[in-house]
């Protein structure tokens, strides 16, 4: 039972730690949880997934098990040609196509419904699974020791 409580404990910690910035603040939009039960809320396809991503979104945070990090002026732009571009502060660093390609499989060795970016030209602003919730998303990538990508549509 101690055991339990301990890992319990410990769990708690991890998901407060994660939701932490440089600045000591706890970030609610950036709690994991929040954008898996909203992304679970729907129904996704391939279709409803880059209808979503289509349009400009303001880079919020990167949040990593080491640090965080928030850039100003990050832009991300994804239109429905399948072209990209990110931007930081108004000059181009990356741009190249994209599409959308299925996770092969989730946790439980099911095949997967959620999606991660397969880009020509990579991004360290788009790595991880993708998460949307509303005029958020979140490039999801801490279940591999990678960092979380939170942006707002703009």
């Amino acid at each position: 039972m101690k055991n339990i409580l301990t890992l319990g404990t410990l769990l708690i910690s991890l998901s407060l730690l994660s939701a932490c910035t440089e600045d000591g603040q706890t970030h609610p939009e950036l709690i994991t949880s929040d954008f898996h039960d909203c992304y679970n809320s729907k129904p996704w396809d391939s279709a409803s997934m880059a209808n979503q991503l289509v349009g400009s979104w303001k880079f919020i945070e990167q949040g990593c098990i080491v640090n965080s990090q928030v850039a100003d002026e990050v832009i991300v732009a994804f239109d429905s040609l399948g072209f990209f571009t990110v931007s930081e502060k108004s000059n181009v660093v990356t741009q190249g196509s994209w599409k959308l390609k299925m996770c092969d499989k989730n946790f439980n060795g099911v095949d997967s419904t959620m999606f991660e970016l397969d880009l020509d030209k990579p991004s360290a602003y788009l790595f991880g699974v993708i998460l949307p919730c509303e005029n958020q998303v979140m490039f999801w990538e801490s279940y591999t020791d990678g960092c979380n990508t939170f942006f707002e549509k703009e």
